[in-house]
């Protein structure tokens, strides 16, 4: 697919950028119930289910306002890279300090 983009076309970052964003929408959304079966009990899947994805709707929204800020393209390159920085840290951080599985399962279903 990236062999089909023109190379001289300034757009080329900007079509894989999209592609790459598309190919990441089913495994974002997949990961909230998968998340909430293995860590929570039956009764508080579906708040856990909800707060993952209400995170993961409002870390962009969050991300374009703070972009709003950028006063020219050096600001805007440098919030950039402090929110690659951010989920970076914060991939590092659950691949880490966050075990595959909890120390109990809380519930039948998650054993």
């Amino acid at each position: 697919l990236v062999a089909l983009l023109p190379v001289a076309s300034p757009h080329v970052w900007l079509h894989l950028g999209q592609i790459l964003n598309g190919l990441a929408g089913p495994v974002s959304a997949a990961v909230a119930p998968a998340f909430a079966a293995v860590w929570f009990p039956t009764e508080e899947r579906t708040f856990a289910t909800s707060l993952v994805w209400t995170c993961q709707s409002a870390a962009p929204s969050l991300g374009f306002a703070v972009a709003l800020a950028a006063e020219s393209a050096k600001g805007l390159l440098w919030i950039l890279f402090a929110e690659a920085a951010s989920a970076i840290a914060a991939c590092l951080l659950w691949a880490f300090a966050v075990p595959a599985l909890p120390l109990s399962a809380p519930s039948l279903s998650a054993a």
